[in-house]
């Protein structure tokens, strides 16, 4: 897919990506928090895992039944680092859509992928529905309040964030 001097080339950028944004951080503590930006670098990597499989994919889809599971469970995977990666989903399927002529092996690709998506966020989406009884993926109660603490200045003074019985502030 490259060479070995394009990939030195973009691991350098990256390099100073990474450096530039934590010389950031005392200048945008207002508007983020460390579970984003914490999860900016393994995110980056399953998109360019998903990116990377899925042209392969595309490429020689009539010998891979295993890719559409493969790259699956790569999106459903970072669905559980940020909620807002599912949205390619949609744009692999469009991809495949245009790139797969054979409409049967096309949708068996799109429900074996969409399979091993759901069974890799159904463990969270079961513990999220026991502890706020919805199907959930993310709290946007605590994004919200998240977001009022750092523009208020205030201390939380109800506790918002919802938990189960057995989970303790450390968890």
């Amino acid at each position: 897919m490259g060479s070995r001097t394009l990939g030195f080339a973009l691991a350098i950028l990256i390099a100073f990506r990474d450096v530039n944004a934590n010389i950031a951080v005392p200048f945008a503590s207002n508007v983020t928090y460390s579970k984003l930006f914490l999860s900016e670098m393994p995110l980056a990597l399953c998109i360019s895992l998903v990116v990377f499989f899925t042209i392969r994919w595309l490429k020689k889809y009539q010998h891979s039944s295993w890719m559409p599971l493969l790259i699956g469970a790569i999106l459903g995977a970072s669905t559980l680092i940020r909620t807002q990666s599912i949205s390619i989903f949609l744009a692999i399927l469009l991809l495949a859509f245009l790139s797969i002529k054979n409409h049967k092996q096309f949708f068996k690709s799109s429900v074996l992928m969409l399979l091993s998506l759901i069974f890799v966020i159904t463990p969270w989406l079961m513990r999220n529905y026991m502890a706020s009884g919805g199907l959930t993926l993310d709290n946007t109660i605590s994004q919200i309040m998240t977001m009022a603490i750092r523009w208020s200045g205030n201390p939380p003074t109800d506790e918002v964030f919802t938990k189960l019985e057995t989970e303790s502030e450390a968890e």
